[in-house]
């Protein structure tokens, strides 16, 4: 988890960016440098101590600090909304996304730092045997949703178990209706950040990489934000028709004779007709899995056979 200011203007420089950044972090005491792990990532740290602030330029500017365990909230906060306001006179405006608030409007920050503190506890587990905490380490590649409309799945986020017959099947006629307008949905939101969207495994594995490194959870809700879920099952639409695309034997279907004890996946919509699986294969799963390995704790991420490539792979072998 991550507490994230984005700030925006007519125009973005990242030359300019950085050069504000770079005057106000030398005042402050820290510096700012170029990040290894991605093109348009800088961090800002202090001579002494690491300050875990990150910077990302994608057409917009985000500043984002984890919510570690360790971190002090009122130093971590004042850090953020000085950097912030430093690219005021550049003219990018600046909006606490945890408080969905101007930064100008924001007169004590008292109250962010509260929010900040808030979030914090919620990263923890209050069950860690069975939930890992929140990966507080990462910070997750800024999304441009400006053109991306989420999915209103009937049912919402609800198991298809837990859903009346009825909708099941309203669901199910839903995901087949609106299969090609999900995947232009998802294509648009994918060529966004520089993608080449196919179902080549070449293009799967870059999907799967963006997905993994940009997919985040919500504070203290152990589910992730709800636009997630939103990609989360236009993928699993995109997945689940490639192999129905590809073998003829397969094709969408739910299940909702039996009881959740007798019938596996049932009431969800699935992909059927392998031979190894009578009651087919829940694609969403699988890329919930997916995106669950990537928002936990203790650098773990997913391995290969969860890998979407690798997942038709399997599905078609």
């Amino acid at each position: 988890m991550v507490y994230r200011i984005d700030l925006g203007g007519e125009t973005v420089n990242e030359h300019r960016v950085v050069e504000a950044l770079t005057e106000t972090a030398h005042v402050m005491g820290a510096a700012v440098v170029a990040a290894r792990e991605r093109k348009g990532r800088y961090r800002v740290d202090g001579a002494t101590e690491p300050w875990d602030i990150v910077v990302d330029v994608n057409g917009q500017v985000h500043l984002s600090a984890p919510t570690r365990p360790d971190a002090d909230p009122a130093v971590q906060v004042a850090r953020l909304y000085e950097l912030a306001g430093s690219l005021r006179p550049i003219g990018l405006a600046g909006v606490d996304r945890e408080l969905q608030l101007p930064i100008e409007a924001v007169t004590a920050l008292d109250v962010p730092a509260k929010q900040f503190a808030e979030e914090m506890e919620q990263s923890k587990s209050i069950s860690p045997d069975l939930q890992p905490p929140a990966d507080t380490d990462r910070v997750p590649w800024p999304v441009n949703w400006s053109e991306y409309e989420p999915f209103a799945r009937v049912g919402g986020f609800a198991w298809g178990v837990d859903l009346s017959r009825e909708d099941a099947v309203a669901r199910y006629n839903q995901v087949v209706e609106c299969a090609p307008e999900r995947i232009e949905a998802l294509r648009g939101l994918a060529r966004a950040h520089g993608l080449d969207f196919g179902p080549a495994p070449e293009q799967l594995d870059k999907l799967n990489e963006w997905f993994i490194n940009s997919v985040e959870d919500a504070p203290g809700a152990y589910t992730l934000r709800p636009e997630w879920h939103s990609v989360l099952y236009d993928i699993t639409i995109f997945i689940g028709q490639t192999l129905v695309e590809r073998n003829p034997a397969l094709r969408w279907s739910v299940t909702t004779k039996g009881s959740r004890r007798t019938v596996p996946h049932f009431q969800e919509t699935v992909v059927s007709g392998f031979k190894d699986a009578p009651y087919g294969l829940d694609v969403f799963e699988h890329v919930l899995r997916v995106g669950a390995a990537a928002t936990a704790l203790n650098g773990l991420r997913p391995e290969h056979e969860t890998t979407f490539s690798s997942l038709v792979e399997a599905s078609e072998s």
